[in-house]
């Protein structure tokens, strides 16, 4: 069964899951300044971010996970970090240790800060964005984390949200982006301004080909990316992140009935405004689309 919400329910079995090298931990601040704080998810973004600094550009990368226990891909992503840990043991074992241990927190321990939950909800009064990232703002600033990379990139709506914000700055052989500080009064500033962006100009299929050209993208293969899994491990298809992968050209890592599920809904999505002026015909679509939309919570235990 996937764990229950507190940390300290599944914290040995966390620890335990790691590779050989003990290299999963629950734990707290990592002050070095030299290593890249990166907040890792198993998924396609975060991983080549992951990759490229260690392979690379050689860098040390200090690894977060929040966990979320109550969300179905949670099991699915540890089960992708552990394995992509163990292949890197494996491949390149003279670079591995430039991987730190990965840092976990449970969202539920992170301390509230009222300043930046204000500033999420009037956000999202205007315009949606995931929790995920308030939880991530809190725990920087609790942790005294102020140049927490997230991988987002620009393809995505969030780009569109926030674009005109950021500052963009060349550090040595990289480019990332903050939220600039003129903008200190808004409350975008207050949420983000402790993360950096360093795939914000970059596309999921510019990282394919980097990845190629480098030789890992083995390692990209092993990613998961989909929030609500099917019962199989299968992607939905229908999920944001699986919409995403099928958008932006890596539509071949869902199998064929989960990218029909995807463009059954995004049809019903288009046609929904002319069957709803149909009666006979409308209940039985939107029958359809909540069967579709529907996936059965799949059981991943830890070992």
């Amino acid at each position: 069964m996937i764990p229950t919400r507190k940390a300290e329910n599944y914290r040995p079995r966390i620890e335990k899951f790691g590779s050989r090298k003990g290299r999963f931990k629950m734990g707290t601040r990592s002050q070095n300044e030299d290593v890249v704080r990166l907040l890792w998810t198993g998924g396609w973004d975060s991983t080549f971010r992951m990759l490229d600094l260690i392979l690379i550009k050689q860098k040390p990368v200090q690894p977060y996970y929040l966990i979320d226990a109550q969300r179905r891909s949670f099991g699915t992503e540890i089960l992708a970090m552990n394995t992509i840990k163990r292949r890197l043991d494996n491949k390149h074992p003279d670079l591995s240790h430039r991987l730190r241990p990965t840092v976990f927190r449970d969202v539920h321990d992170i301390p509230p800060n009222h300043e930046i939950h204000e500033s999420y909800q009037r956000i999202c009064a205007q315009n949606h964005i995931g929790i995920q990232y308030e939880w991530g703002a809190r725990f920087a600033q609790t942790e005294g984390l102020s140049k927490l990379e997230l991988s987002l990139i620009g393809a995505g709506h969030m780009f569109q949200f926030f674009g005109p914000y950021l500052h963009r700055q060349d550090v040595e052989d990289d480019v990332v982006c903050e939220i600039d500080r003129k903008h200190h009064d808004t409350d975008i500033y207050r949420v983000f301004k402790d993360y950096r962006f360093p795939l914000i100009y970059m596309t999921k299929q510019e990282m394919h080909t980097k990845a190629k050209q480098h030789g890992f993208e083995e390692f990209m293969l092993l990613t998961c990316f989909c929030h609500t899994p099917r019962s199989d491990g299968r992607p939905c298809g229908v999920c944001i992140p699986c919409g995403i992968a099928i958008e932006c050209g890596l539509g071949w890592r869902l199998p064929r009935t989960s990218r029909v599920r995807f463009h059954l809904k995004r049809l019903y999505r288009r046609g929904r405004g002319v069957l709803e002026k149909h009666p006979r015909a409308f209940p039985v679509a939107q029958g359809l689309a909540q069967k579709l939309k529907r996936t059965k919570k799949r059981q991943i235990p830890l070992p």
